[in-house]
């Protein structure tokens, strides 16, 4: 499991990446509340043999509508909402950073 998101377009603000990206992974209409946070210390290593390391900024979102999820599309396999009491495992080290400093409370942050 995983949350939304992706890489940005030329010319694209990190903002609008994410706006753009909700939608066409989820179907949502999202806006951007408030910078989550910055990250900066995950080492990717890729099928052929390259290594990199990644920069991901998150956001905090509204969405007005939460009934239209659409997992119609070649990029999403399932889609989900999960109360924080039952969140299921987070793979992604990063995804699971972003997920506990909301819950605590403790953003802004940067590492």
């Amino acid at each position: 499991m995983g949350v939304p998101g992706g890489a940005l377009e030329f010319g694209e603000t990190a903002e609008e990446a994410c706006i753009r990206e909700y939608f066409e992974e989820t179907g949502l209409k999202v806006s951007v509340v408030s910078l989550l946070g910055i990250s900066t210390n995950q080492i990717q290593n890729y099928p052929n043999g390259d290594i990199g390391q990644s920069v991901v900024i998150g956001f905090v979102l509204k969405s007005d509508n939460i009934n239209l999820l659409n997992s119609n599309n070649s990029e999403t396999l399932a889609l989900k909402f999960f109360k924080k009491e039952n969140l299921p495992t987070i793979f992604n080290k990063q995804h699971l950073n972003f997920i506990t400093k909301y819950f605590s409370g403790e953003y802004p942050f940067y590492n």
